[in-house]
């Protein structure tokens, strides 16, 4: 009778410890999934875009450091947030510093170094 007490006992207990780790699994990852943060666009990256340009990798030693805003067709190239404040200009002839009292290009023909 002892024993099959002790048997039931035991019994009741791994249901209960089956039971609660299910549902804790579950919980977790419910959560995990509720955590998942929202990522937001780059509005530097999206204003280059946005204003038909396209994005290219700064480069250092093979390591992405930053992004270039690039017009395809000539090749010039601004750093993305000096073209969103505005302190670098794309135009067909090369692209601009503002303030600069001669046209210059910032870089021309730039090909991932």
């Amino acid at each position: 009778m002892e024993a099959r007490k002790l048997l039931l006992k035991f019994g009741v207990l791994i249901f209960l410890i089956l039971t609660l780790s299910t549902s804790c699994s579950q919980n977790s990852a419910k959560s995990a999934k509720e955590r998942t943060p929202i990522s937001l666009a780059n509005p530097a990256a999206e204003k280059c875009i946005k204003d038909g340009y396209t994005l290219s990798a700064i480069l250092e030693n093979e390591i992405p450091v930053g992004h270039w805003c690039e017009d395809s067709l000539t090749r010039n190239q601004c750093e993305i947030w000096d073209y969103y404040r505005g302190n670098c200009f794309l135009q067909r002839s090369g692209a601009l510093y503002p303030d600069n009292s001669e046209a210059q290009p910032i870089i021309s023909n730039h090909a991932g170094s």
